[in-house]
């Protein structure tokens, strides 16, 4: 008990120290602001860039990557940006600097892809590729520290809803982009200039608290290197980075590919493509904030285990789909699971680490997520370019990937995970890597 009130003791003076920040719900929904422009991101680079993409390419392999370069670049960029965020002291706080430099050049590389298209021929294809990796690189050094941030302002008992809201305006934001009665070029455009626009909200409504002084500086490879020793002790922060590991195999066949997979077999228009794949969005959004109410009722663990068996259950479905109507049923059904999942995952790794460590360990988590993306990636564009299944391949991935999740999730003891997190505070103590003083 005494370990877990050490633990406690880290989060509290970040929570309630800074009476600037509002309270209750505006609190939390200024800090939600900008997921609603990173739903945007995340909408056109799943459902749009692959359609837009095929005119210029229709390798499998290439439209795959594309589609899920977001998070093949986590597996390097996350772990260090997260390392850098838990110790950087500025006078704008730790997090929101990444926010305020990497969402606008995010933004700008947006906003100028489409004329990309307008190269010759020969350079077109890599000049789109370049706005496509550098803008997704730069979303990924904003991205973590903006999700740490939930951790400095959100009370143990509100970090589920909180998670809800945020993911409600995130998909609030895919549905927007989505609808938009637009051009693929204008609504790639239009992403930008809504991130910039939410971000700034965000970091203008949302000072962080202040934070105490560290004992010694550490570098951010310092950080890494001992969080990855931590994970010696902290066997629970194992298991689930072992589970996002299999559940990122799961979701890199499903994602960047279902667009295509509904082409492939309804052969719909692009834009009867997209306007499914929104049913999945819609879906996540109505479920949301239930969900993130449901998690702090009844616990990160079990909503986490049952929004990634509602998702295993839709991808065994998948493999036998038909009709439109089929495919809309196994969009609701994922759209479920993705909500439970969303409004779960991250309050859980919260409460299997010491706060301290909390964007580091933020960015392991995404590194897991995608260690295996880029591999995962190709491997299904090849199998989907050579099976006589065709997309339908990316299904099979998914069951297996998702089922090995559930079980690793399901490994998992919070009472073991308190003991783990005083003895890390401890060896944080005796290594002089606390991150403030009490």
């Amino acid at each position: 008990m005494t370990e877990n009130l050490s633990h406690q003791a880290l989060i509290d003076p970040l929570i309630t120290g800074s009476p600037k920040r509002g309270s209750g719900l505006s609190r939390l929904l200024w800090y939600c602001i900008a997921n609603l422009g990173f739903g945007t991101f995340y909408a056109v680079n799943n459902a749009a860039l692959p359609l837009w993409l095929q005119h210029y390419t229709r390798n499998a392999i290439i439209l795959s990557l594309m589609a899920g370069t977001h998070a093949c670049e986590g597996i390097i960029i996350q772990p260090i940006v997260g390392a850098v965020s838990d110790r950087l002291r500025t006078r704008m706080g730790r997090r929101r600097p990444f926010l305020l430099v990497a969402v606008p050049i995010s933004a700008i590389l947006f906003l100028i892809a489409p004329y990309a298209a307008h190269l010759p021929p020969h350079y077109r294809l890599i000049a789109i590729c370049a706005c496509i990796l550098i803008s997704t690189t730069a979303f990924n050094v904003a991205q973590d520290p903006y999700q740490a941030l939930l951790s400095d302002i959100a009370k143990p008992d509100e970090r589920g809803r909180a998670s809800g809201l945020s993911q409600a305006l995130l998909l609030i934001g895919q549905a927007i982009i989505l609808i938009a009665p637009l051009p693929v070029t204008q609504r790639i455009q239009a992403v930008g200039l809504i991130m910039l626009v939410t971000t700034g909200l965000t970091c203008w409504k949302t000072p962080e608290a202040p934070h105490l002084e560290m004992q010694r500086r550490v570098s951010a490879w310092q950080t890494i290197g001992h969080a990855l020793r931590s994970l010696g002790t902290l066997k629970q922060t194992r298991l689930y980075l072992i589970a996002f590991v299999f559940y990122g195999i799961g979701t890199a066949a499903i994602v960047p590919n279902m667009t295509m997979f509904i082409q492939y077999i309804t052969h719909c228009s692009d834009a009867l493509a997209q306007n499914l794949f929104l049913v999945l969005v819609v879906s996540a959004l109505a479920f949301s904030l239930p969900s993130g109410f449901l998690t702090d009722r009844i616990g990160e663990k079990p909503m986490l285990i049952a929004g990634i068996v509602c998702i295993l259950v839709a991808a065994v479905w998948g493999l036998f789909l038909k009709t439109i109507p089929e495919i809309e049923g196994v969009l609701v059904l994922a759209g479920l699971g993705t909500a439970m999942q969303n409004s779960s995952a991250y309050p859980m790794l919260i409460r299997l680490v010491p706060h301290s460590e909390i964007g580091v360990f933020t960015g392991l988590a995404s590194a897991a997520d995608a260690l295996v993306m880029p591999g995962t990636l190709a491997w299904v564009g090849w199998l989907i370019n050579r099976s006589h299944h065709g997309y339908r391949i990316i299904f099979d991935v998914c069951v297996l990937g998702t089922l090995a999740a559930a079980a690793c999730i399901a490994l998992i003891s919070s009472r073991k995970a308190d003991h783990e997190i005083g003895a890390a505070i401890e060896q944080n103590r005796a290594l002089g890597f606390e991150g403030a003083t009490e």
